[in-house]
């Protein structure tokens, strides 16, 4: 399932005096599987048509200038992090209504999730000549959504062409991400993951941003950018070279690290657009290799012994350390006890999926595909669903007792409830 933008062509707009606006003046009708999202009613006669009139020029501008972003920027739309990164900025970045210049673009939201991409169209007032009438959401695959982007970019940059047109800021920002490098392309995808524009970055953030690349392996700067909050950059790389040393200070000495690293296997295939199943399927691995009833609560303390160094920042969650037999965790801050058994579960997953010469594991608080299914196997080794539904059917509690049962927070139960119970793991 993915996007599909269908554009035809108006040779003869009348009254339109810009010349790349009347040269890419048209119909756009953009559906996901058949699910129009430019579904819309003509205001004056009441009438429906499944398309957009207009210049097309500025939906394929918005789509070159947040380009990074929409696949990159794995940061939630609540200002999470700090606050000036507020829900304006981000919806600038992420709803193709943004588009503007006095169009109608549908209230679709583009958010990415790591290997796949989150759909979300809304019913609006439209430029109130046109009201949209659709919504719905949809998960899909981002590689394939960014083709279809492209494509339509490409088309709306090839009718310029048509008519002799060069030199627009379409033209040069298109051009600048069709010629990047790959060094290029890899610094403003870290940027874009920061939640900052590549080509508008603070000289100083750009330097940390390299001393981090350099301190970090892939997955754990890739979870530094999308965790940490710019302006702190420096402070938690600082934060991270410290809680190295405290690691090491009182690791648990863990027999059974090296038999669960024999299931890396299970927890490193490829990503597709469901990472949690590999999370629960790990998970589940992970118990029968230790031989737990499906109602058994798992203790973590022999495995993640917790240590704390206060944090500077609250993206940065732990950092956590794993050498041959011995394992340790540094938290960031005091989460309480369910909190802590969470951040410790999660660190098992990163010391059954880590490289074999990484010792130092960031956890953080982003969206990537990693995470999603980081959380997911926690979720699923501290819980199991099966476990939930038993307890469920047979009446003996409700989410908050089942959540003191097995030591996690009522959250954590209900999500179990909702995403593997509910409805199917390969819908979430």
């Amino acid at each position: 399932m993915t996007l599909k933008i269908t554009a035809s062509w108006d040779p003869n707009p009348f009254g339109v005096k810009a010349p790349e606006l009347a040269a890419t003046w048209g119909t756009c009708e953009i559906s996901v599987q058949g699910s129009p999202i430019t579904l819309v009613e003509d205001v004056s006669t009441g009438l429906p048509r499944r398309y957009v009139i207009g210049s097309l020029y500025p939906l394929a501008e918005w789509i070159a200038y947040n380009w990074w972003f929409l696949r990159y920027d794995y940061r939630a739309a609540e200002p999470i992090f700090s606050a000036d990164e507020g829900f304006a900025r981000w919806s600038s970045r992420h709803n193709v209504s943004q588009a503007g210049d006095g169009f109608a673009w549908p209230s679709l939201w583009i958010e990415p999730l790591g290997s796949s991409s989150l759909l979300r169209w809304d019913s609006n007032d439209g430029n109130g000549r046109v009201r949209f009438v659709s919504s719905g959401r949809a998960r899909v695959v981002a590689d394939e959504l960014m083709e279809t982007l492209a494509r339509f970019v490409d088309q709306v940059v090839d009718r310029l062409a048509q008519d002799g047109i060069d030199g627009t800021p379409l033209h040069l920002e298109w051009n600048a991400i069709r010629e990047a490098d790959k060094d290029e392309s890899e610094f403003c995808r870290s940027a874009a993951s920061l939640g900052l524009d590549p080509f508008d970055m603070d000289p100083a953030i750009s330097a940390v941003m390299i001393e981090a690349h350099d301190l970090l392996e892939d997955t754990d700067f890739d979870v530094l950018m999308s965790s940490a909050r710019p302006s702190r950059l420096a402070q938690d790389v600082e934060w991270i070279r410290k809680a190295e040393v405290k690691l090491s200070e009182s690791p648990a000495d863990s027999s059974i690290l090296p038999g669960l690293r024999l299931l890396r296997a299970t927890s490193r295939r490829p990503w597709s657009t469901m990472p949690w199943k590999i999370g629960y399927e790990t998970a589940s691995a992970v118990r029968r290799h230790l031989h737990m009833k499906i109602d058994e609560k798992i203790e973590l303390d022999s495995y993640a012994p917790i240590s704390f160094l206060e944090s500077p920042d609250p993206g940065l969650v732990a950092l956590a350390g794993c050498w041959d037999t011995h394992s340790s965790l540094v938290l960031g801050g005091r989460r309480g006890d369910a909190g802590e058994r969470f951040v410790q579960a999660r660190s098992i997953w990163r010391f059954i999926s880590q490289e074999s010469d990484n010792r130092r594991m960031l956890i953080g608080q982003g969206r990537t595909a990693f995470e999603q299914a980081e959380r997911a196997f926690a979720a699923e080794l501290l819980a199991p669903a099966e476990a939930i539904r038993h307890r469920l059917v047979e009446g003996l509690s409700d989410s908050e007792g089942i959540a003191e049962r097995f030591g996690v927070s009522v959250a954590v139960i209900d999500n179990q409830i909702e995403n593997q119970l509910t409805r199917s793991p390969d819908s979430k």
